[in-house]
């Protein structure tokens, strides 16, 4: 198997990042591949050889958007998961509040816009990516 170059894993992660932000400025459907490639500094013809089709790119850039909203805001808030129901549904209650207000988080925006205008390419990235909340102790 052929060993990808630093620079072009590199190029990668510039345009997962970027895919997330620019599908949360404008949708799914109103983005470009040219807006993408612009905002991560990359040629165009670069997403064509990081991905196969542009659900992808959306599928893997909000991957790594929710990888790096629940390390900056943990879904239960920091609760333990041996700790009471109630301070774990706080916590959740309140790290879903600091996304909200958070104007680098764009984890809602694109939320919004999914259910504004339906891909249907969300739907395994947010079920698989986020954690229930577990009630056995209750």
């Amino acid at each position: 198997m052929k060993k990808q170059r630093s620079d072009a894993l590199k190029t990668r992660l510039n345009l997962l990042e970027a895919a997330g932000e620019v599908f949360a400025e404008k949708g799914f459907w109103n983005a470009t591949h040219e807006d993408i490639c612009s905002k991560a500094n990359a040629n165009t013809a670069a997403i064509n050889l990081s991905f196969r089709q542009q659900g992808e790119s959306l599928c893997r850039g909000m991957e790594i958007l929710i990888r790096k909203i629940n390390g900056k805001y943990p879904s239960e808030g920091g609760a333990d998961s041996k700790d009471p129901v109630e301070k774990r549904l706080r916590g959740r209650v309140l790290s879903i509040l600091k996304r909200i207000a958070d104007p680098e988080t764009h984890e809602i925006d694109i939320m919004l816009k999914e259910m504004a205008n339906p891909t249907g390419l969300l739907t395994e990235v947010i079920t698989s990516k986020t954690e229930p909340i577990k009630v056995s102790s209750i």
